[in-house]
């Protein structure tokens, strides 16, 4: 999908505000937890379509000017419709290497309010354990902190992921309104 005014715009915005003023290389840490929340942020404020958060091809073209650790290939979207005005995307990022790197980033969509709220399956080493352990996370788009939201210790696969946060946090706490 081709958004060239828009694109210009975001990757201004990402080089102005992001990690690209630190850096010259987009990490996965920053791709999960800066990059997608700045897309949001975007979306949120009108600059780019709800179609580009869910296109890779487009994160590629307007992140082109940076370089990256990981291929955009590494990268899979899977858009789940909830109900008539409520859908899930889920990320699949390259798999994480170092502790708090995202296997998972979960854009929850409410199409009447025009929300989103966004999480990510996090990678957490405890005491030097070698055991694979994860953590629920959000990336609060206003101040961009990333912000822990419990651990979750179910077997990871993308249908386990995305009903643990669905009914754990954005059904049960009603964000949205969500019943």
């Amino acid at each position: 999908m081709d958004f060239p005014e828009q694109s210009e715009i975001i990757f201004n915005l990402f080089i102005t505000f992001g990690s690209a003023k630190k850096s010259t290389i987009m990490t996965k840490y920053e791709l999960a937890y800066k990059f997608i929340p700045f897309l949001i942020d975007a979306f949120n404020r009108d600059k780019i379509p709800h179609s580009a958060l869910l296109d890779k091809d487009y994160w590629a073209e307007f992140s082109e000017k940076e370089t990256h650790e990981f291929s955009w290939e590494e990268i899979g979207i899977e858009h789940m419709v909830l109900s008539k005005t409520e859908s899930v995307a889920v990320l699949m990022f390259p798999e994480p290497k170092i502790e708090f790197e995202a296997k998972y980033g979960l854009m929850f969509f409410d199409s009447r309010r025009r929300a989103i709220k966004y999480y990510t399956l996090d990678k957490i080493v405890l005491d030097n354990s070698s055991a694979e352990r994860w953590e629920v996370g959000t990336v609060d788009v206003d101040d961009g902190l990333h912000k822990s939201c419990g651990s979750f210790d179910q077997e990871v696969t993308i249908d386990n992921v995305a009903n643990h946060v669905y009914t754990k946090f954005v059904k049960k706490k009603g964000l949205f309104g969500w019943t």
